[in-house]
């Protein structure tokens, strides 16, 4: 009698807490246990904390001098530790993603569709 390999149903639910989020980015590396981090965020334009207004002119400088900087902000939303395999796993699944939006395979679906989709 050929033995047979037991099937296993695997089922999603959403953690308490769980929320879509946008990433623009990663930073981390190795851990001294040999797992990689990663910090993923997203970057938005820093508010100031305080402008002045001219009353007569209406005109607004931040201030601190700082008008001509652009300050960049990265907020780090959360953090990943993974093993190698997991992360040769997750980079092979987005890049797999990534090719199927440049080849158009997915029709009518926006990125954020797919990534809820899968």
């Amino acid at each position: 009698m050929p033995s047979q390999t037991p099937k296993i149903r695997i089922t999603y639910r959403e953690a308490e807490g769980h929320r879509t989020v946008a990433v623009t980015g990663a930073h981390g590396g190795l851990t001294p246990t040999g797992h990689i981090q990663a910090s993923l965020y997203h970057e938005r334009v820093k508010k100031p904390e305080s402008v002045v207004r001219d009353q007569e002119s209406g005109d607004e400088t931040v201030e601190g001098g700082m008008s001509d900087v652009v300050l960049l902000e990265r907020i780090v939303e959360f953090s990943v530790l993974l093993r190698a395999d997991i992360a040769r796993s997750l980079g092979k699944w987005l890049v797999d993603q990534a090719d199927l939006i440049e080849e158009k395979k997915i029709e009518g679906h926006s990125n954020a569709e797919t990534a809820r989709n899968e």
